[in-house]
């Protein structure tokens, strides 16, 4: 009875990896960004204005029959928001105010937990790491209160890095649905939650780090079954 049983494993265990299936789709997603403010500087207050965040992400997945699957991802990221500080010194106060264009690469890995049949809902979870390739700056710094009584106002243009981390590392969740349109093509929808962890390590006066989510909607196709 044993030795059937065992047999009865290991000729699913074949079945499985034999019917699993490359997956390769693309996502698009919007979201607003949302931000964790680390502030060290007890003379000054920090706000800001989300605008708008666009995701543009290629993935690739490996699924078997069971629920337990895996996938990666490659998304461009564009992030955009406006940043106010407010510091006041004993001998001054400085006014700032600049708008952040902010754009990244993404780096997922993660396993897929899948549920159901034609209509496959799905739970993400996992590490990513994001890249800051080209950003951009400007806006103005008004400094008051000095000896003169004048007001100086800077304009300023530039770039992101001062204010945001190059490299990130992040954590992120997801939930989602595939619905099939013919054998090889899927529609797929669902939302995500990333977590910038880098502000756990900040050191600096200021650190931002986004805490934001994002509404997906997608296609994906079904390549040859792994043998």
């Amino acid at each position: 009875m044993k030795k059937i049983l065992l047999l009865i494993i290991i000729l699913t265990s074949f079945y499985g990896i034999s019917t699993a299936q490359h997956q390769l789709g693309i996502n698009l997603a919007y979201g607003i960004p949302y931000y964790n403010i680390v502030n060290n500087n007890n003379n000054s207050t920090i706000e800001y204005t989300p605008k708008e965040l666009i995701d543009v992400e290629f993935n690739y997945k490996k699924r078997w029959p069971g629920t337990v699957n895996f996938g990666s991802s490659i998304s461009y990221q564009y992030q955009s928001s406006q940043f106010y500080v407010d510091n006041t010194t004993t001998s001054s106060h400085v006014y700032q105010s600049r708008n952040y264009q902010l754009n990244y690469i993404n780096i997922k890995v993660f396993p897929e937990f899948v549920f159901g049949k034609k209509l496959k809902f799905y739970f993400q979870i996992g590490p990513s790491m994001s890249f800051m390739v080209y950003s951009d700056m400007y806006g103005y710094t008004d400094i008051s209160g000095n000896i003169n009584g004048i007001t100086i106002h800077n304009i300023e243009d530039g770039t992101a890095k001062d204010d945001f981390d190059i490299i990130n590392f992040l954590l992120f969740g997801g939930l989602g649905l595939d619905y099939p349109i013919n054998e090889n093509l899927l529609v797929s929808c669902g939302v995500q939650f990333q977590y910038n962890i880098n502000s756990w390590f900040a050191i600096e006066d200021n650190a931002y780090s986004d805490r934001s989510l994002l509404f997906k909607l997608g296609l994906a196709y079904k390549l040859h079954q792994v043998k």
